[in-house]
């Protein structure tokens, strides 16, 4: 007896993905994207385990976070325009 486990894969992903509304990326990228700004704008940011970066004190780090928000957002945006929904 052979059992086909790809069809019970491609149902439990798509299972996955369905719980949430596709706006659901859109709105992740936007709050990503007002994070960056408001952190370009103001010159501090936060960084993992709650750390707050200052554009003055650490400006490489400062911009590699503001970068990977802007990074973020791009995908999030990207992802609900050309997702195939």
């Amino acid at each position: 007896m052979r059992v086909n486990l790809g069809s019970c894969r491609d149902e439990q992903m798509s299972g996955l993905n369905s719980q949430l509304p596709p706006s659901a990326r859109l709105i992740v990228g936007i709050i990503f994207f007002a994070g960056a700004v408001i952190s370009t704008c103001t010159g501090k940011t936060r960084a993992r385990i709650g750390r707050t970066i200052y554009r003055a004190e650490e400006p490489s780090g400062f911009w590699w976070v503001v970068a990977i928000y802007y990074l973020a957002a791009l995908f999030f945006v990207g992802s609900y325009l050309y997702g195939g929904r």
